[in-house]
């Protein structure tokens, strides 16, 4: 078995130093008098790409004025234990009848998603030079969170006898030695797999960082955003058998925004 290569959270920090130092740079500088026009709401899309996961959202913006803008969000995210390591069955062949193995995570024992509304505010702190420059914006948002467990299923290899064997699809539940013996699994079922048995835990959403909108003065949202988010949940998520479970997940993100205002 092998595992796949996977890389330090590291880059995302480098990431966000050089984004927000060429940034400011450029954003804070003497304003040049010109306030181009005001919108009164904006609707936009963002990705989010987090240390552990990733997150999708809808945003509406209410522009109260050049310095102060509300907003709801609402959103889902995906979130991993640091611990998950991706692996697969290397054969050097595929066994006649079967399909290829799928990468699979061992000792991964559910999925967990969620779905999170949140209202925040954006407030201006470095506002553009000219036409060419960057409006750069403190954004915190906070709200509730309903995580959503998923059981992870593996393809597990179920001997019939010391020459034969079968291939079935089973969760840790189901039969929680050969789930944790890894010559018995020979990939993930995929994530489809066991969505009918879906459970879920309450919980709470912040969100803070930096907002660089380089489209100010046009009618589309065009933004990068860098920070840190927190979601807490009532109690600790199952994600693996046998690490130790957080209950609350802390990430640094950076995201891509995209919409279009309304004046």
């Amino acid at each position: 078995m092998r595992p796949v290569k996977h890389y330090s959270t590291s880059w995302l920090s480098l990431m966000i130093i050089i984004v927000g130092s060429v940034f400011t740079t450029q954003a804070i500088a003497q304003p040049s008098g010109k306030k181009g026009v005001l919108y009164s709401s904006s609707f936009a899309f963002s990705g989010h790409w987090y240390t552990n996961g990733w997150s999708a959202n809808a945003e509406f913006t209410r522009i109260d004025d050049l310095h102060k803008k509300n907003f709801w969000q609402i959103g889902v995210t995906h979130l991993k234990h640091p611990k998950e390591v991706k692996q697969t069955l290397d054969l050097g062949y595929t066994p006649i009848g079967f399909n290829a193995p799928r990468p699979f995570i061992f000792g991964k024992q559910n999925y967990f998603n969620a779905l999170s509304l949140s209202y925040g505010q954006m407030r201006m702190i470095g506002q553009r030079a000219n036409k060419s420059g960057v409006e750069v914006s403190v954004k915190y948002s906070g709200g509730v969170s309903v995580g959503i467990l998923n059981p992870y299923y593996l393809q597990l290899i179920i001997p019939i006898d010391n020459e034969r064997a079968y291939i079935e699809d089973k969760k840790y539940n189901d039969a929680p030695e050969l789930f944790m013996n890894s010559f018995s699994i020979y990939g993930s079922s995929g994530f489809s797999r066991g969505i009918n048995q879906l459970s879920v835990i309450p919980g709470i959403n912040l969100k803070a960082g930096l907002h660089f909108d380089w489209a100010f003065f046009d009618e589309y949202v065009k933004a990068i955003e860098v920070g840190v988010a927190v979601d807490a949940y009532s109690k600790k998520v199952p994600v693996m058998v046998v690490e130790n479970n957080p209950r609350i997940f802390t990430n640094l993100y950076i995201g891509l925004q995209l919409g279009k205002k309304k004046s």
